[in-house]
């Protein structure tokens, strides 16, 4: 539609003339009288255009929807994705608290019940999720904290206090 649209404009310039933009008055007092009467073609020739519009555009429809299938119409709802939530764990704000006590000042943790996991993120701009509903929490306290002091040391230079991050383990 828009490409016979385009094509129509292209061969008839005319139909874009607009008489409010430029009054035709103004126009002829302008030009030479041989001037004047092309201009009033013209505007004789838009008129002609403008009053012909809704059937052009009726014609125009009907060519292509001869040449071109419409689109079928989706009649089905789209459908909702499902939703998979973490199975509560009554020793997460433990385990959490714990964490807090034991990472370094330069990361902060945020604690995400709904997926079931945490968010490590350093002050450097650095970021890792751990998630304690594949892992399990002492497998996901342990996997916090050495991912928590291995941003840290980089970023402040601080090594970690402990002798094995290894040998921590939340209970």
């Amino acid at each position: 539609m828009k490409a016979l649209s385009r094509a129509f404009i292209l061969e008839n310039p005319d139909s874009t003339l607009d008489p409010q933009i430029i009054p035709k008055q103004c126009l002829m007092e302008l030009v030479t009288p041989n001037e004047a009467s092309t201009i009033d073609e013209a505007f004789e020739r838009a008129k002609k255009l403008k009053k012909n519009e809704g059937c052009r555009y009726k014609q125009r429809k009907a060519s292509v929807e001869k040449f071109f299938k419409p689109f079928p119409k989706k009649t089905s709802a789209k459908k909702k994705a499902p939703r998979w939530r973490a199975t509560k764990n009554p020793d997460v704000p433990a385990a959490t608290e714990w964490l807090l006590a034991n990472i370094p000042s330069s990361i902060s943790l945020e604690e995400d019940g709904h997926q079931g996991r945490w968010r490590i993120l350093c002050d450097s701009g650095s970021c890792k999720s751990v998630a304690w509903s594949r892992r399990g929490l002492q497998h996901a306290c342990e996997l916090v904290l050495y991912h928590s002091w291995n941003m840290h040391t980089p970023h402040t230079g601080e090594e970690c206090p402990f002798d094995n991050i290894e040998d921590l383990h939340w209970a």
